[in-house]
């Protein structure tokens, strides 16, 4: 909407809303920025952090309904947009760790993104838990991670 169309009176907009997907859930309904570690680092890569570190642990639930799990899904995904992560960051569905690490990133300081596979039977039906963690690495590892989505795949 331009200043020109707002002085000539009301602007009307057709535009389309994709229907919601039951095969991506979004941890987040309104992705906020999230800062693990302990505010002690330097270096470029992490020199546009953009909030404090909220502490070491990062816990969310996210529901499942049974049509979302085996038979109806084959295969699992956790994606998420990170920066700055660089030692073995450990992320957990429902207290089981994940075999991938959360441990690259975009050298020049930038968001990237991490996609990681698990088990599908990992998930159940109501409730799952989500843990991302920092760790150390001669400190505490600080990085920032938004965005963060489960995958469901046929």
């Amino acid at each position: 909407v331009t200043s020109d169309e707002l002085k000539r009176g009301t602007v009307t907009r057709d535009f389309h809303l994709d229907p919601m997907r039951h095969d991506v859930i979004a941890i987040e309904a309104v992705p906020e920025v999230h800062h693990l570690g302990n505010d002690r680092f330097d270096g470029r890569i992490n020199s546009r952090f953009q909030r404090k570190a909220e502490g070491t642990i990062y816990r969310a639930q996210f529901e499942l309904a049974a049509d979302q799990l085996p038979p109806y899904v084959q295969r699992a995904q956790i994606v998420l947009m990170v920066k700055g992560a660089q030692v073995r960051n450990e992320i957990r569905i429902n207290g089981n760790r994940l075999e991938r690490f959360l441990d690259t990133a975009p050298r020049d300081g930038s968001f990237g993104e991490f996609l990681a596979e698990f088990p599908v039977d990992w998930l159940h039906e109501g409730a799952n838990t989500l843990q991302i963690k920092s760790v150390r690495g001669g400190d505490l590892d600080d990085f920032e991670f938004v965005n963060v989505r489960i995958l469901l795949k046929r």
